[in-house]
């Protein structure tokens, strides 16, 4: 199985050129980018096929506070979708739907958009993100029982937050996750947010440690289940995501450093997990 990471143009400000060029030499597979915030599509086509970049595309069906019946929902879902395949991604990472439905609401949601993907012949994945179906662990865990064809992008740095806990007891229940998944955002979170002011620093080797467990456990079900490929983004995001010092307002970390950094240290936690003998180094979940 071989390892292809992408990364997220979320708070990289050069233009589509410098971005191509600068992030192809840095050996990055591809890009993750939301459509909607993109000014010229045609010319990040253009770059993406000039540096053989590849592309996964995000999905967000929560577009204003005021979006909230299912039928909107997947109205949006449809206009996204229909942006995404003209670009020909390898993925889509759908942040799905509203955490306020009810069970029913979100069924009738997931059952509309397996239906809506089920030739597409393009993966489809529901990003377990914060306010979206997928905000707890046993919101996801219902939603992956109830519908056996649905896949995940696993971010687990959102439930860590939402748990305030390294879910520590939720070992059976992350195990079905990471069989369910065909993507992952390599963020690090921590109890009282969804990314730390910086993974290298010392204060944090734990999460760390806890989070690249998590990841190396969804390799581990991908191989089972036949993968060729896994794919990563290091998807941190600038302030206010970032954490930033008071009164200055300046970030704690240089953004395009720690996502670098992250994309080298996975792509070495990858390569030694591949060449172990166990499935994971060292422990389980």
């Amino acid at each position: 199985m071989q390892l292809e990471r992408y990364r997220s143009l979320w708070g990289f400000t050069p233009s589509p050129s410098q971005n191509m060029a600068t992030l192809k030499a840095s050996g990055y597979d591809g890009l993750e980018v939301f459509l909607p915030a993109v000014a010229d599509l045609p010319e990040l086509q253009l770059h993406l096929a000039q540096h053989e970049l590849k592309l996964i595309t995000p999905v967000i069906t929560r577009v204003g506070t005021d979006i909230h019946r299912v039928q909107e929902h997947l109205e949006v879902f449809e206009r996204q979708l229909e942006q995404a395949l003209a670009l020909k991604p390898v993925l889509v990472n759908l942040q799905p739907g509203w955490d306020a439905w009810t069970e029913r609401e979100a069924d009738q949601f997931t059952a509309g958009v397996l239906e809506r993907i089920q030739h597409l012949g393009i993966p489809v994945a529901f990003e377990t993100h914060r306010g979206c179906i997928t905000y707890t662990p046993w919101s996801t865990l219902r939603l992956i029982e109830r519908f056996p064809e649905l896949k995940l992008t696993l971010d687990l740095s959102h439930w860590v937050v939402v748990c305030e806990r390294l879910l520590e007891d939720l070992k059976p229940l992350l195990e079905r996750c990471f069989e369910r998944c065909l993507h992952v955002h390599a963020r690090v979170g921590f109890e009282q947010g969804p990314q730390v002011a910086d993974p290298r620093a010392p204060e944090v080797a734990t999460h760390l440690a806890a989070h690249e467990r998590w990841w190396r456990a969804a390799w581990t079900a991908q191989r089972l289940q036949g993968y060729s490929i896994s794919t990563l983004t290091p998807e941190y995001g600038p302030p206010p995501y970032q954490p930033v010092l008071p009164f200055t307002g300046v970030p704690t970390s240089d953004l395009n450093e720690v996502c670098d950094w992250m994309a080298a240290r996975q792509l070495e936690n990858f390569n030694r997990w591949q060449d172990s003998t166990t499935d994971d180094l060292p422990g389980t979940v």
